[in-house]
């Protein structure tokens, strides 16, 4: 796109999680739904990043019209662990949550381990400072 020469905006996201769709956040839960203990990897690093939040930076993106390519992610960091753990204790869920690595689920698509984005870019283009991931959970979390 960016090679192509015509004007562009692209917005890179990413862990989202919202209502509609399969995410990390509605499979967990589901999944706590009918199991004792799940297994969770620890070693996954990025930032949960509610769709409500994206739609948001795009809208003032569209309203200024840059040109480029945005990353785009709630601020501060957790692994996969540690937001099942946040994501049990609001919702006071009472499943035994065991750690373990990436290597012990073989997947098709590959995962990185840090997944983390440097949203500084447009971060100096928003009005309001890009939320921590903690809040907009807590909320996706109390509309469920």
């Amino acid at each position: 796109m960016a090679q192509s020469g015509c004007r562009h905006c692209i917005v890179r996201v990413e862990w989202t999680y919202g209502s509609a769709g399969n995410n990390f956040v509605t499979k967990l839960i589901r999944r706590a739904k009918s199991h004792d203990a799940l297994k969770v990897v620890d070693d996954q690093i990025g930032s949960p990043t509610a769709t409500t939040e994206v739609a948001k930076a795009i809208c003032e993106l569209l309203r200024k019209r840059p040109e480029g390519i945005f990353h785009f992610a709630s601020a501060g960091y957790v692994s996969r662990y540690e937001m099942a753990r946040f994501i049990l204790d609001k919702l006071s869920m009472d499943v035994d949550l065991l750690p373990c690595k990436t290597s012990e689920f073989p997947s098709a698509a590959a995962r990185p381990l840090n997944s983390r984005f440097d949203c500084s870019k447009i971060a100096s283009l928003l009005r309001e400072p890009i939320e921590l991931w903690q809040a907009p959970l807590e909320d996706f979390l109390r509309q469920l």
